[in-house]
């Protein structure tokens, strides 16, 4: 087996050990040779010795390795992989065979110690277990590589063992499919892809994979069974050759642009729009924007929202609206996101209809979300849970603060030019947070977190954030914000 490190493979080789018992010095070599001195001298962190047989050179202390916490990295490191089909699962167990000294037999003896074990059952539903986490953490080197955790290679052989064995030893729900029609999927993909199936066995087309949140269609997948059937649901039936030419079309698009099929816009746009040739057009709408303003968080609220508009404008405009969006993007983003929990109620209580357009729409949202909090604006002081409090602060170049009162949001609005400020009620019921970010005193960015995802990250007039700035603001979100949340939920 090959110990990887990085992109490089070293060559096939077996544990050779160090062991000391008293004043004797055992070397186990991998090529069977046993020699023994006393009282030499050692390092035992990295214990030097050359086989008198082989030459070789690589040794672990073995009592050390197992139980010194102090001993955290060694040359080389073995283990094997041991497969097991049972009748429910497969398994990979990953065990290294280590040397230690039986006090009572007063000798050595080989000792089977298990790392990890990882399996895949066959409802599709998956485990891994960690054994002897003290080994898992020490590293492992060579002269040419950086270091790499035990942990990290066995991890990736126990993946990469199991793929090959699920493809070698297969059951009926996955006979089907073929090693060559998955070699591009990494190995984590590819056990996503196996659990994929085992929990849809009925399905027996790739594409259904790739197809964005397919928990929708778990029920209604049993009788709409393939890629044609599923999306002849999700085009309403429509018996019109070329409503079917246009959808189909634009699957295959979304799945060449965007590596999946988000069928949220489709879905939406066949069942409430009646007349074709609307239909068509709103069909062959660019896939990236679909993609990006028909998310799986959007489903419901765009549905609503199409359904709100159809009470004051006809199809026709709802087309025209939809059809015009390559520069509005981002304002037809912002006004979905205003339409939703208690301001959607507002907003149809005090709508007055104005020209169909995103712009439009998003200005009469404001004026009522304006109107509804005239006696909810300087006086409001917003509250925050500690960790979100302790999420402040600078990292890196930028400064990130929440704002504590509906005057400073309303304030930070006006310098971005954008309609944070509309979102003072929600703030204030906890349903959402917004950081404010800052570089050098100077305000850049807006970013709107539910839960511990951010829904929106934008900067001035709603400009998208640029590339560079996005991945820094994605790093703080992840090793600042959540691992805040992470801490005290372990702590709990």
């Amino acid at each position: 087996m090959s110990l990887k490190i990085h992109t490089q493979n070293l060559p096939k080789q077996n544990n050779s050990w160090y062991l000391r018992t008293g004043y004797i010095h055992h070397y186990i070599c991998k090529c069977g040779e046993v020699d023994q001195f006393v009282n030499i001298a050692i390092n035992i962190h990295h214990p030097y010795h050359s086989c008198s047989r082989c030459k070789n050179t690589h040794y672990l202390d073995s009592v050390m390795f197992l139980n010194d916490s102090n001993v955290v990295r060694w040359s080389s490191f073995h283990w094997n992989i041991e497969t097991i089909k049972s009748e429910e699962s497969w398994s990979m167990r990953a065990y290294s065979t280590i040397p230690v000294f039986d006090y009572d037999l007063q000798k050595i003896r080989l000792k089977r110690v298990t790392l990890a074990t990882t399996t895949l059952y066959f409802n599709g539903t998956t485990s891994y277990k960690e054994d002897n986490p003290m080994i898992m953490e020490k590293y492992v080197y060579n002269n040419l590589e950086s270091m790499s955790t035990i942990k990290e290679l066995v991890d990736n052989d126990l993946e990469e063992s199991l793929c090959r064995f699920i493809l070698e030893s297969p059951i009926d729900t996955t006979k089907w499919i073929q090693e060559t029609a998955i070699n591009k999927y990494t190995s984590t993909e590819k056990l996503k892809l196996f659990s994929f199936f085992l929990q849809h066995p009925h399905l027996k087309e790739y594409d259904f994979f790739h197809w964005d949140n397919f928990a929708v269609f778990e029920t209604i997948s049993k009788e709409y069974n393939t890629v044609n059937k599923l999306l002849s649901y999700v085009f309403n039936n429509r018996k019109e050759k070329s409503i079917k030419k246009a959808y189909f079309n634009s699957y295959i698009q979304s799945m060449q642009i965007n590596g999946s099929y988000n069928y949220i816009a489709d879905y939406i746009f066949s069942h409430h729009i009646t007349d074709r040739n609307f239909l068509l057009e709103l069909i062959c709408i660019d896939v990236k924007i679909k993609h990006v303003l028909f998310n799986d968080g959007h489903f419901v609220l765009m549905e609503e929202l199409l359904a709100f508009l159809k009470e004051y404008y006809t199809e026709r405009a709802i087309t025209k609206l939809f059809t015009n969006l390559e520069h509005y993007t981002n304002a037809a983003r912002d006004t979905i996101w205003i339409f939703q929990g208690e301001n959607k109620n507002n907003l149809k209580e005090h709508f007055r209809k104005v020209p169909l357009s995103f712009r439009n729409l998003h200005n009469e949202f404001i004026r009522i979300q304006n109107l509804i909090k005239v006696n909810y604006c300087d006086g409001v002081t917003f509250e925050y849970h500690e960790n979100d409090l302790k999420a402040e602060g600078q990292r890196g170049e930028f400064t990130y603060v929440l704002p504590k009162t509906t005057h400073t949001l309303s304030d930070w609005g006006r310098n971005l030019h954008n309609c944070m400020a509309s979102y003072s009620r929600e703030i204030h019921k906890k349903k959402l947070i917004i950081f404010v970010i800052f570089k050098e005193k100077k305000i850049l960015y807006a970013i709107e977190i539910r839960g511990s995802k951010i829904v929106q990250a934008l900067g001035k007039y709603n400009q998208d954030i640029e590339e560079e700035d996005r991945k820094e603001i994605d790093e703080w979100l992840n090793k600042v914000y959540i691992q805040g949340w992470m801490k005290l939920s372990s702590e709990s």
